[in-house]
């Protein structure tokens, strides 16, 4: 915890999002390239975990080199799914459903967000209630109890505190920020082993649709749920 204003800690954000960006790019030229997409997902949830474990090697006193290096490995985690999942959805569906699994896929994201803003809260805000003991200062613990410390947070820079006292709170928001970096690690762990089930179907390389004009000798989408059932039986595998 820096204890910098929220301007700023945007500006120390941005090596996160500068790693998103850049696998998610990545991901989508890598998987146009080779065709498979398994490989991207093991590889995201692996480098997630990394990223996860190395957060929870962060405090006050961390080099600035060292948490940069730490936001961006656990942004290129983050980011391949974006260019790398929807395919993989999409590869066992006619080309006339495209719409509706993308559709599906937006609004599960959305509530995937959620969720991730939720649970990291919920868990931040049990695990300082239960460490406010630390704090030697009693009204300053009414002030902080029941999620009053996730917006606290924000004010840290402006707020005069004994330094005995201003020490004490880092701990309390350090220990439960680690908290949260253990759990996204069991999840990252969770979520690798259960790529090993997923199936590495074959991606089309020809466009094949109904989904807008009708072409004379068309494949009727009869035909095309067949086609991808027939795929989704017997994958070809790139890998």
């Amino acid at each position: 915890m820096k204890t910098v204003s929220p301007s700023l800690s945007g500006v120390y954000f941005l090596p996160f999002a500068f790693g998103i960006f850049a696998s998610a790019v990545l991901g989508g030229v890598l998987l146009t390239n080779t065709g498979t997409y398994k490989p991207f997902h093991a590889a995201s949830f692996a480098i997630s975990a990394i990223g996860f474990g190395l957060f929870t090697l962060l405090d006050h006193g961390t080099p600035k080199i060292a948490w940069v290096l730490f936001q961006f490995i656990a942004g290129v985690g983050a980011g391949l799914p974006l260019s790398t999942l929807l395919p993989a959805i999409m590869v066992a569906l006619p080309e006339s459903r495209v719409a509706g699994a993308t559709a599906a896929y937006t609004f599960t994201k959305t509530f995937g967000y959620i969720w991730g803003v939720m649970v990291p809260s919920i868990i931040f805000n049990t695990v300082f209630n239960a460490n406010l003991g630390l704090i030697s200062s009693e009204e300053l613990c009414f002030q902080l109890r029941d999620g009053a410390a996730y917006a606290y947070a924000g004010e840290m820079h402006r707020v005069r505190l004994p330094r005995k006292v201003r020490d004490e709170v880092i701990q309390v928001y350090t220990k439960s920020l680690k908290t949260i970096w253990w759990t996204g690690l069991g999840i990252s762990l969770a979520g690798f082993l259960l790529v090993w089930i997923e199936e590495d179907l074959e991606l089309r390389t020809n466009l094949v649709t109904d989904y807008g004009l009708e072409r004379p000798g068309a494949s009727s989408e009869e035909e095309l749920v067949e086609e991808a059932s027939a795929r989704t039986a017997s994958p070809k595998s790139f890998v």
